[in-house]
């Protein structure tokens, strides 16, 4: 893999990791300690990562348009729930289910 590449995908494993541990209240609440205020930036990041890699166009992926587009609908909504009220229960139940979407791709 090419150093464009690695970072690439250490970007989506971080977002990953961080939208799977806001799921949890116990994640939530360590994840709040250790970003404070960054913490609803952190999880636009995120989303920001998860995007870029979903936005992306392939072939070699079967059925990568309609996964793609099920991942980038969930990724708006999860915005919105962002933008409605910052990290509260909506935002930690819509990144589980992302979390689920992404890990049922693998």
């Amino acid at each position: 893999m090419g150093e464009e590449t690695t970072q690439f995908a250490s970007r989506f494993t971080l977002a990953v990791d961080l939208l799977s541990g806001i799921a949890s209240d116990e994640g939530c609440a360590a994840a709040r300690r250790r970003l404070g205020a960054g913490l609803g930036p952190a999880v636009s990041d995120a989303l920001d990562a998860v995007a870029a890699l979903h936005e992306t166009r392939t072939e070699a992926v079967k059925d990568w348009a309609a996964r793609r587009a099920r991942v980038l609908e969930r990724i708006g909504e999860l915005r919105g729930a962002l933008a409605r009220g910052g990290v509260d229960g909506a935002v930690r139940r819509q990144a589980r289910a992302l979390v689920e979407l992404l890990e049922a791709e693998r």
